[in-house]
């Protein structure tokens, strides 16, 4: 049977365990190679211009026309769901699982406060995405993550939406054993690229739910935490991953992971 787990916690030193993961992304990656072949084809199809940019490029016509039908198909498909998925404001109903959930204010509230998480212009893009892919893929893979879009100002903080926020995944940037009985119960490893700056902001966004998180448990056990020692450690993991030149998230995650740890 296959493994429903990617098994790092045995190797002793963050870096190794950043090279398995990295080794297992191109296990796993090489064992799509012909699912993404025939994707690549089609998506070339769906954008062509012309023959020559597609597979019938070899074929000897002097006509290099086409007909944009798939693109037209693919265009008929996103808004018919759309237009499924999102008929009206209110496309949710809060279904309670006890009686003490199903009061009409919690009711009002937590519908109420979902369409607007709804109607953020975030999400109706990420939304999007998704849909391209379930066409383009077959597949759609989506993940939530926490948002805080207010902006610290000289004087003051400007507003901006602050709460969970849906993050589409590329079926690109996702890897899976192929091989597993079904997606749920397979090893996931997803990629993300990303800037220095962000780099930064993350091991900053790290710290501060580390702290809030510390403080928390203090509080409830009636003790102080000494917070800037979390900071101090995450300032040397960015130094020491930025002066090598390389970004690698999963190894700056494991790495940091494993300092706060000791």
């Amino acid at each position: 049977m296959t493994s429903r787990v990617l098994q790092v916690e045995d190797v002793v030193s963050p870096d190794r365990i950043a090279t398995k993961i990295a080794k297992t992304w191109i296990t796993f990656d090489n064992m799509r190679q012909v699912w993404k072949t025939d994707k690549e084809e089609i998506r070339r199809y769906v954008y062509a211009t012309d023959t020559t940019h597609t597979s019938n490029s070899k074929l000897p016509w002097k006509n290099k026309t086409t007909i944009p039908k798939l693109c037209q198909i693919r265009d008929n498909l996103y808004s018919n769901y759309t237009a499924t998925m999102f008929p009206q404001r209110k496309n949710i109903v809060w279904e309670a699982n006890e009686k003490d959930a199903d009061s009409k204010r919690k009711r009002d509230a937590i519908v109420n406060y979902m369409v607007w998480v709804m109607e953020q212009p975030s999400f109706k893009s990420e939304m999007d995405k998704v849909i391209l892919d379930y066409i383009d893929y077959g597949n759609c893979m989506v993940t939530a993550e926490w948002i805080d879009m207010r902006a610290e100002q000289d004087t003051s903080v400007q507003a901006g939406y602050v709460g969970p926020a849906v993050r589409r995944i590329s079926p690109l940037d996702i890897v899976m054993n192929p091989t597993a009985e079904n997606f749920q119960v397979s090893p996931k490893i997803v990629k993300s690229t990303i800037s220095l700056g962000e780099l930064k902001e993350l091991l900053q966004r790290m710290s501060n739910d580390e702290i809030e998180r510390g403080r928390a448990i203090a509080q409830s056990v009636g003790h102080r935490v000494n917070a800037p020692v979390v900071v101090r450690q995450e300032a040397v993991i960015l130094q020491s991953v930025a002066g090598e030149g390389v970004v690698d998230v999963a190894r700056i995650q494991v790495t940091a992971k494993a300092r706060r740890a000791a």
